[in-house]
C-alpha cells in the first residue's frame, strides 16, 4: 500500500499536483473498486480480513493520521490568527459543517433502500454518521493539499 501511493503520489508531483491526490487514487487502485474487481482472490490474499488483522490495520491508520494533523499543526504560524482569526474560523466551520450538510443530503437524495434494513431504525442517526465521517476526512485532507502545495504557512493556507 505504502508503495503504490508514493509512487502514485510522486506522478502527481510531476504534473504540479498534490501528492495526496496519488495516494487517494493508490487507494482506488488497490482497494475493492478496482483490484477487488479485477481480481478478487488476490485483494483476499493480500488485505486478509481476519479481526486481528483489521485491528492492526485500523491502529495503525489512525496513528498515522494523529501524526500526520501533528506535524500538519506544528507548521502552522500562530501569528496569522491574531489577524486572519474569523476568517480561520468561518473556514474552519464552512469545511466541517458542508460536508455533514453534504453527508445528510446524500442519505436523503437516495432512496431509503438503498441503505439496507439495519439504517432504516435510526435513519435520521445514520445519515448524520455518514455526514461525520465525511467532515472528518474532510478537515485532513484539506490540511495534507494545503501542506503539499506549501501554502500551510501562508495567510491563503491557514
Amino acid at each position: 500500500m505504502l508503495a503504490c501511493a508514493s509512487v502514485l503520489g510522486q506522478l502527481m508531483r510531476s504534473i504540479k499536483q498534490p501528492a495526496v491526490v496519488g495516494e487517494m487514487f493508490g487507494g482506488l487502485v488497490l482497494g475493492p473498486t478496482l483490484f477487488g474487481a479485477v481480481a478478487p482472490d488476490g485483494y483476499a490474499w493480500l488485505f486478509a480480513a481476519s479481526p486481528e488483522v483489521t485491528a492492526a490495520r485500523e491502529a495503525v491508520a489512525k496513528i498515522g493520521m494523529m501524526f500526520f494533523l501533528f506535524s500538519a499543526g506544528e507548521e502552522l504560524n500562530l501569528d496569522n490568527f491574531k489577524s486572519l482569526g474569523k476568517q480561520a474560523i468561518v473556514i474552519g466551520l464552512s469545511g466541517t459543517l458542508l460536508p455533514i450538510a453534504a453527508g445528510l443530503a446524500l442519505a436523503y437524495a437516495l432512496p431509503r433502500d438503498f441503505w439496507g434494513p439495519t439504517m432504516q431504525v435510526h435513519f435520521l442517526s445514520s445519515a448524520l454518521f455518514i455526514g461525520m465521517n465525511l467532515a472528518n476526512s474532510a478537515n485532513p485532507l484539506i490540511a495534507r493539499v494545503l501542506v503539499d502545495l506549501g501554502l500551510i504557512d501562508r495567510p491563503m493556507g491557514p
